[in-house]
């Protein structure tokens, strides 16, 4: 049976949980320093004290004091615990300072919660499935999340015969609280080498604007509106959303991949970068990789991620998001490394941040996908009910927009949506009683397919 042991401090008692089972597959054991010495634990996540068993003081020559604290049982009996000593805890280039119990027949060492983070010896993660790694990509493909990559396809930009130049002669106003914060990115730019300066005469020449990112960082945006007039676009299909969400009713198991800056890792072909030439208030740039904003990019990048990933099972793409699923834990973990070793070998770097292993729930494509199936993004669908009623064609056509993102999980939606949807194409836009009653409908319907899966 399993021990359930735990602290009592100001009145408070926490049990917690000894793993005890015989398959080192789900223990977790670690072989720490101690004082100099070492001696072999059972790291415990579940616990707040750490425990040394009597035989291992001994073999340490412990000095042990009064104890602090009394440890209990599941049935709320006093363990028996003689003393307590403190230790000085190291593995690798890492050392903690702990007061550990020592418990009289207590059958193995047990490192805490505490101890454990100290040393950095398990990530704090979402889902328990990332605790059963096959593997440890971080280690093993360590080269994966370092860096800017360079993937092997180089973009060109191809324009439309009879395309007449555009340039601007004066750089766009940065706002004096934003100008320290734009000037970083541009040198920031210059050391990867997405950029370059621009001292020889051009016939293309644009305007610098600033976006913010969703964490409240700035992105620094080239508006390309008007070479986008004149490219010629290879209209390279890019995957529908619900047929890759199809793909994943089998997935027990979830990896998502993100690439670096993904754009950039694409060289841009030298006879296009004097196309991409921008003005700032500290002269100008053009691009040396693939920018965001020119209108045949994303089919590109597309077209280039499909030939990476090509015949790997159970691994979708759109762009720079990456899916991996499996049935089962084996299947999952040998799709996940074929794909990591096919992205290396690409040249291709990820987003250490945002990549996310063997999840039994992940974000992708505004979804929820997990186990149970696929339900809308939570995110969305609060952003949706925050909306009040629109003032103009153009909120209304937003609206319907995300209305039609939920229409698979909802039935109901087109139909509640139609007097809206009916002053998105007239010539005069009107909003009266039946648009506020469809509005009001529509909510209460997107509160309820919120709720709803999708396999």
């Amino acid at each position: 049976m399993d021990d359930w042991y735990g602290f009592d401090d100001f009145d408070k008692c926490v049990r917690v949980r000894e793993v005890t089972t015989d398959f080192d597959l789900y223990e977790f054991r670690a072989h720490l320093g101690v004082n100099g010495k070492e001696l072999d634990f059972t790291l415990d996540t579940g616990s707040q004290v750490t425990i040394i068993t009597e035989q291992s003081s001994r073999d340490l020559k412990l000095d042990l004091v009064k104890p602090s604290k009394y440890l209990v049982g599941a049935d709320g009996t006093q363990l028996n615990v003689i003393g307590e000593s403190e230790v000085e805890l190291s593995n690798k280039n890492k050392s903690v300072d702990c007061l550990a119990s020592i418990m009289r027949g207590s059958r193995r060492n047990l490192l805490g919660i505490v101890e454990i983070h100290g040393l950095h010896l398990l990530h704090v993660v979402n889902s328990l499935a990332c605790c059963f790694f096959v593997f440890d990509p971080f280690t093993e493909f360590a080269e994966l999340f370092q860096g800017l990559g360079t993937m092997p396809d180089i973009f060109s930009i191809a324009l439309k015969p009879d395309t007449k130049p555009y340039k601007i002669f004066s750089p766009r106003p940065i706002p004096i609280g934003l100008r320290d914060q734009a000037k970083q990115e541009i040198n920031k730019m210059l050391e990867l080498n997405v950029i370059r300066p621009v001292d020889v005469p051009t016939e293309w020449c644009f305007g610098l604007t600033i976006a913010f990112k969703a964490d409240g960082k700035i992105r620094m945006c080239v508006d390309l509106t008007m070479l986008n007039r004149g490219v010629q676009r290879e209209l390279y299909p890019l995957p529908r959303v619900s047929d890759m969400l199809s793909q994943l009713s089998t997935g027990q198991l979830f990896t998502k991949l993100d690439a670096n800056s993904g754009f950039w890792q694409i060289i841009l072909e030298e006879e296009s970068q004097l196309l991409t030439t921008f003005l700032t208030p500290w002269g100008r740039f053009c691009y040396n990789r693939m920018p965001f904003g020119i209108s045949s990019a994303p089919e590109f990048f597309q077209k280039s991620m499909e030939k990476i990933l090509h015949g790997l099972e159970g691994v979708i793409c759109m762009m720079d998001d990456i899916l991996i699923f499996g049935k089962n834990s084996k299947e999952h973990w040998k799709r996940v490394r074929l794909a990591l070793e096919r992205i290396r070998d690409s040249g291709m770097t990820l987003k250490k941040e945002k990549c996310q292993f063997g999840m039994t729930e992940v974000k992708f494509l505004g979804h929820l996908v997990s186990v149970q199936g696929i339900k809308p993004d939570p995110d969305k669908v609060t952003a949706i009910m925050a909306l009040t009623p629109p003032t103009c064609k153009r909120e209304a056509r937003s609206l319907m927009g995300m209305v039609n993102y939920l229409n698979k999980f909802s039935k109901k939606l087109a139909e509640i949506s139609g007097p809206i949807y009916a002053v998105t194409g007239a010539s005069d836009f009107v909003w009266g009683p039946d648009q506020d009653a469809a509005f009001l409908l529509i909510k209460h319907e997107i509160g309820i397919a919120s709720c709803r899966e999708r396999v």
